[in-house]
């Protein structure tokens, strides 16, 4: 019996440990090397590794063309894969770019070269030029040419005498540097010049990103310039400033500028925008932008932090309402590392795909086209062990630029000075081909290839959302709903559901039709031998003062005034009105349509019940309170045999909103939001004028009356709030004490 009860103790553990390690925390400190992220984005699931470390890439282990070690990289900014699959890299503080094949073999280095200065009368001369503080390249994929962001490019020799004669020492001005394939310089874009730019200000142009698209047209990110991207065409002329990235300010800050004089305004920081921190260029030419000013604004705004912008700049990304970018939620956070990821770069990828790279916790996550999570890899050093921690391999310490060449992935680390290289593993492989065989319409293949992705990791939103989509293709409406339904994707479902709804008509029309006669049939018999058998019922008792409850809601004013004086209105009958409203809020939160409400089946039946309970004492609390001291007639029981009455819209009208949740699609929404915002605010009128009539109070005064009871709920809650803070901090100070005093005993 002992050894029975043993293992079945035993066996229990077991699967709490199983259990518990297939959910951890989404934070920096998970001893996993690649999770993915639950549908709420609360917790993050053991998952196989989409990409496996494969090596460390130092350049002065690289031989020159002479034989000679390649000088070390020394604060290295930027990488970047050309289309004929070499690799670039930025090094700003040796003013040097290194070009490296995709095995790893030296190309050659951009550091000084010959350029060409036009003067003013025409003529040119050739200069001894050379890069200073190049922070970042973008090789185009049309002829093959390379631009450079020279930081502090310009000087007196490198640009027209007469140019050259407005430059003040004192201000850092940049350039692009465009050279052709063969590394032969074309020209430099320096000086920029608009109206627009120079709009708000002395403008400098100091460009730090740049990406160049299938007709030539430059998009480039100037430090210090929070007005989007600067848009240049193809001969190096401004054409526009395009896709600012927007920021909400918060309360105080609008407060603040509405009472601001004009000097005070120039003065204050300026929150319409947030400058880019990276940019990335699509094979259908729209522009990916990153934003990594969290340290500066995660306080004050809400920035939208990687964006995709087309034409119009406008920014067409989508992203999963319920899906964070990179490790967002800072509750996730329990390790070293807090605070939301900071996002330095964005790679974009074959089939709608792209790739960020998190600074803050050395990682990168993929996504697909509709902002799907794939999976992530890398990892953060070990912070116990700064020795040696910062060299384990495929740890990362200090990622600034990404980029790739197929299935593997460069990883640039500033602080290393290296290159982390990743390949994509068998599962990462799958995910992009069954991506890609998405966007060739090959639903069946594709359908399999999820079929295996999920055999893999059962915790994979994207291949239980995918086979949604293949089983939606296919007319397999129940099984599509499945998959969505997991997924928390309402729009399918929505979609989904309508052609099963169409269906589910054509099929059994008949014996719908059927059912509802049958249906109206059974009430009206029931009515009236309801009326031929149930005798009348007294106003006075419990059934007549449960049955004034309808009268109430259609004549408040003189209901209202019965129910006060008359004794239309009873104790039991209005607990009984209230309970009846408990119950009908509690269905409708838990079995309205999943196309309505995606967290429906998770409702918390005690928390649903006090919502209701709760709200209603406190307002009669308040409103006794200040009726009691603006010569109000009714008496606390009065005022909430009142209030509970007031509740009998919610029980007519909630349980047609949970039987149209349940037979409407998402974009018919309206009628059923119709039946519950009736509901609502014929509770609040049926409360508003009991109020004025069991207190004779004049429209006006009721008004007032209705004000401050609100007001007095809502100081109560605070002070609730408060109260409960301070008890939970003294617990937990008594807590650390006795843990204290038990250790040092």
């Amino acid at each position: 019996m002992k050894k029975s009860i043993s293992r079945l103790v035993a066996l229990v553990a077991l699967v709490v440990m199983a259990a518990s390690a297939l959910q951890i925390p989404a934070s920096a400190e998970s001893s996993y090397k690649s999770y993915v992220y639950d549908n709420e984005s609360k917790f993050a699931y053991a998952a196989p590794e989409a990409a496996s470390f494969k090596r460390v890439v130092d350049v002065k282990d690289i031989k020159d063309n002479n034989g000679k070690n390649v000088a070390r990289l020394e604060e290295p900014s930027d990488i970047h894969t050309s289309y004929d699959n070499k690799i670039y890299i930025t090094d700003p503080k040796t003013n040097r770019i290194v070009v490296l094949t995709s095995d790893y073999k030296y190309v050659t280095e951009l550091k000084n070269f010959k350029s060409t200065v036009t003067e003013k009368d025409g003529t040119k001369r050739v200069v001894d030029d050379h890069f200073t503080e190049p922070n970042s390249v973008f090789v185009s994929r049309v002829d093959g040419s390379i631009y450079v962001c020279d930081y502090k490019g310009v000087n007196a020799n490198n640009v027209p005498a007469e140019y050259a004669a407005t430059l003040s020492a004192d201000v850092v001005q940049g350039r692009i540097v465009q050279f052709d394939k063969n590394y032969n310089f074309v020209r430099s874009i320096y000086d920029v010049n608009s109206d627009v730019l120079k709009s708000e200000g002395t403008f400098t142009f100091q460009p730090t990103k740049v990406a160049v698209d299938s007709i030539g047209r430059i998009f480039v990110v100037s430090f210090g310039f929070n007005r989007g991207l600067i848009e240049l065409d193809s001969n190096g002329e401004f054409v526009q400033c395009l896709g600012a990235p927007p920021a909400t300010p918060d309360f105080f800050q609008k407060i603040r500028r509405m009472f601001a004089t004009d000097a005070e305004k120039e003065t204050l920081e300026k929150w319409t925008s947030t400058e880019y921190s990276n940019i990335d260029i699509t094979d259908d030419d729209f522009i990916y932008g990153t934003i990594d000013a969290y340290e500066k604004t995660e306080d004050a705004m809400k920035t939208k932090f990687v964006q995709k912008i087309n034409a119009k700049g406008n920014d067409v990304l989508i992203l999963k309402e319920l899906q964070p970018y990179g490790d967002y939620s800072e509750k996730l956070n329990k390790g070293t590392i807090t605070g939301p990821s900071l996002i330095c770069d964005v790679s974009s990828l074959p089939d709608g795909m792209y790739a960020i790279l998190d600074k803050r916790r050395c990682r990168v996550f993929v996504y697909n086209s509709d902002g799907q999570n794939l999976f992530e890899f890398g990892a953060p050093p070990d912070k116990a062990d700064n020795y040696i921690s910062a060299y384990v391999d495929g740890t990362l310490e200090l990622p600034v630029s990404m980029a790739w060449i197929g299935s593997t992935c460069y990883v640039l680390d500033s602080a290393k000075k290296t290159i982390n290289v990743y390949n994509l593993t068998d599962y990462g492989n799958k995910i992009f081909a069954a991506t890609k065989l998405h966007f060739e319409n090959k639903y069946d293949e594709e359908g399999v290839l999820w079929e295996d992705i999920l055999k893999l990791n059962n915790s994979s939103a994207a291949a239980k959302n995918s086979l949604g989509m293949v089983a939606y293709r296919k007319g397999d409406w129940d099984t599509a709903m499945s998959y969505f339904k997991q997924t928390y994707n309402q729009d399918g479902y929505s979609r989904a559901f309508k052609f099963s709804r169409k269906e589910g008509i054509e099929k059994h029309f008949g014996v719908g039709v059927a059912v509802i006669v049958g249906v109206i049939i059974l009430l009206v018999v029931a009515s009236k031998l309801y009326k031929k058998f149930v005798p009348p019922a007294d106003e006075k008792k419990y059934r007549g003062q449960l049955g004034y409850a309808p009268t109430l809601m259609t004549h408040p004013l003189h209901g209202y005034w019965e129910l006060a004086r008359e004794g239309r209105g009873g104790l039991a009958a209005a607990n009984t009105v209230l309970v009846l409203a408990m119950i009908v809020s509690l269905i409708q939160a838990r079995f309205t349509g999943f196309q309505f409400d995606i967290t429906a089946e998770k409702t918390n039946i005690l928390a649903q019940f006090a919502k209701i309970l709760g709200l209603v004492l406190l307002y009669t609390v308040c409103s006794w309170c200040v009726t009691a001291l603006m010569s109000g007639e009714a008496g606390f029981k009065t005022i909430y045999i009142s209030t509970c009455y007031a509740l009998t819209p919610l029980i007519i009208f909630y349980p047609i909103a949970i039987v149209l949740s349940n037979v409407m699609a998402k974009d018919e929404s309206n009628i059923y939001s119709l039946f519950l915002t009736v509901a609502l605010i014929w509770a609040l009128a049926l409360i508003f004028f009991g109020t004025m009539r069991i207190h004779d109070y004049t429209i006006g005064k009721t008004i007032l009356v209705t004000f401050i009871t609100v007001c007095v709920m809502v100081l109560v809650v605070f002070l609730a709030t408060l109260f409960a803070a301070l008890v939970q901090q003294m617990i937990d100070f008594a807590v650390n004490i006795s843990n204290e005093l038990a250790a040092r005993a």
